[in-house]
């Protein structure tokens, strides 16, 4: 219990911490390598160090004396850094101004969006002549990444415009003061410059001719972090997440920050990435169920967001009609297989659904097939040949048992409506009669084995004869032999 308790107490101080925390290293300038024993050893004070000119340190009761006053003196604790700016008409070649400036690496990268409050002790001091009426300067605080470390900031005037500026003629003479600015993080800056930059009258000749110095010591100076980022929320529509193959589609960005680049993943698409904000034209040529990646990539970081089986593509519908046999013989029954893919709905041209039609008759045949994508068509044509329509029936047969000649069978070779046979004995009694032409007479009647004799055969029958229906009656004698 204990041990759970600490951990909430841990976790909240650090939470705390995260806005109280200085990020500005050794910002009292207490820490150093060596004691100085001139002004120009900034590089003595731990971790800052000269960027431009060579600004001066001050520590270990060391301070520079002046005729006009001490200066080099800290705020609080013994060390503080002094640094000058003087017109082009102080120094030789009288051509350029001189301005000096100091670095160092923040302690952790400012995060774009986060606010952060920044404070400093600043004390201008009179050197050589007074402060000018005009405003030839700022002190500015300049923000940067490792690497891209502006020009030299006042000699030629470039356009380096630090993130927090102060006029260098409001800074209070011969005593500190507390100055303190809001600051927006604009990018992932991970050090800082502090010294003079131009303004918009540093190149006016006042400013040029002016012969008066600046110099400034600055102490306890702070960088904290007192609100958040607006939280980065990626997102993505589609003008469709269910469409048909080979059909088209376009994405829209919807997150709430901007973006520098963009990475679009798209699974099973056509093309299949993009590097542009809103993705138009993705085709999809196969059906089935994909994924969509959008890889945003801001200045200092990145954010991917993925949404699994996003799109869903269906087949078109397919048709095929084939037929189990052709050409047949009129009359005789024809199979049609319209073969569609599973998602479809079949429809013959005579209204009915289903995957089969059976014919008789010749003609074009066509169906539709149907799904949420579009309806495709397909026919046949089905042809019919003539064909004689020949009964074989025999005169005679033997059911003795011995194998040969057993049954009395009719055989047909053509397709019939209708098949009727009948057959008497020599008193006019009906043995047998059947409407199957598949069907013998054995020469049994009601489970007798009938006699020996002549025996009086009808059989009627409608089939096709040529491509016309036509009813034929025939009358035959049999002979039943034991």
């Amino acid at each position: 219990m204990n041990n759970f308790l600490f951990i909430l107490f841990f976790v909240f101080v650090s939470t705390e911490n995260t806005f109280a925390q200085n990020i500005l290293p050794n910002p009292g300038f207490e820490d150093f390598d060596l004691c100085p024993t001139y002004s120009s050893q900034i590089n003595r004070c731990a971790i800052w160090d000269s960027a431009y000119g060579t600004a001066d340190y001050y520590n270990c009761s060391y301070y520079g004396p002046s005729p006009l006053g001490d200066y080099g003196i800290a705020y609080a604790g013994t060390g503080v850094v002094g640094f000058l700016c003087a017109p082009p008409s102080n120094f030789p070649p009288y051509n350029r101004f001189y301005g000096e400036s100091f670095q160092a690496p923040l302690l952790e990268t400012l995060i774009p969006g986060a606010q952060y409050v920044l404070k400093a002790q600043i004390m201008y001091n009179l050197v050589n002549q007074p402060s000018p009426a005009s405003d030839c300067f700022d002190l500015g605080f300049y923000f940067f990444k490792t690497g891209n470390l502006p020009p030299f900031i006042i000699g030629d005037c470039p356009a380096v415009n630090p993130q927090v500026r102060l006029p260098g003629n409001v800074i209070s003479l011969g005593f500190y003061t507390e100055y303190v600015f809001n600051y927006i993080a604009d990018s992932c800056f991970d050090n800082v410059m502090i010294g003079f930059f131009c303004n918009d009258s540093t190149s006016t000749s006042t400013c040029k001719l002016n012969a008066s110095t600046f110099y400034y010591d600055i102490d306890n100076v702070s960088l904290q972090k007192i609100a958040d980022a607006t939280l980065r929320v990626s997102g993505f529509t589609s003008s469709k997440q269910t469409l048909c193959s080979g059909n088209c589609i376009s994405f829209s960005d919807t997150s709430l920050m901007p973006s520098t680049t963009y990475e679009w993943l798209f699974d099973g698409g056509l093309p299949s990435s993009s590097h542009v904000i809103h993705p138009q034209q993705i085709c999809y040529p196969k059906s089935g169920t994909y994924d969509v990646t959008m890889i945003t990539h801001f200045e200092c970081s990145s954010d991917t967001i993925t949404k699994s089986n996003y799109i869903v593509v269906n087949d078109n519908p397919t048709l095929d009609i084939i037929a189990d046999s052709m050409p047949q013989c009129f009359g005789v029954p024809i199979t049609l297989f319209a073969n569609s893919n599973s998602n479809s709905t079949v429809t013959w041209s005579d209204g009915s659904v289903s995957p089969t039609l059976t014919v008789t008759k010749e003609g074009n045949y066509s169906a539709t097939a149907t799904n949420s994508c579009t309806i495709v068509f397909d026919e046949i044509k089905v042809d019919y040949i003539e064909c004689p329509c020949t009964v074989f029936y025999p005169n005679a047969f033997s059911p003795n048992h011995d194998g040969k000649n057993e049954k009395f069978d009719v055989i047909v070779q053509c397709e019939t409506q209708s098949f009727q046979i009948k057959i008497w004995n020599r008193w006019g009694q009906e043995m047998f009669s059947t409407n199957d032409p598949k069907i013998s007479w054995d020469g049994m009647y009601d489970g007798k084995a009938c006699e020996e004799g002549i025996y009086t055969m009808i059989l009627q029958y409608r089939g096709y004869i040529g491509e016309r229906l036509k009813t034929v009656s025939q009358k035959g004698m049999i002979s039943l032999i034991r």
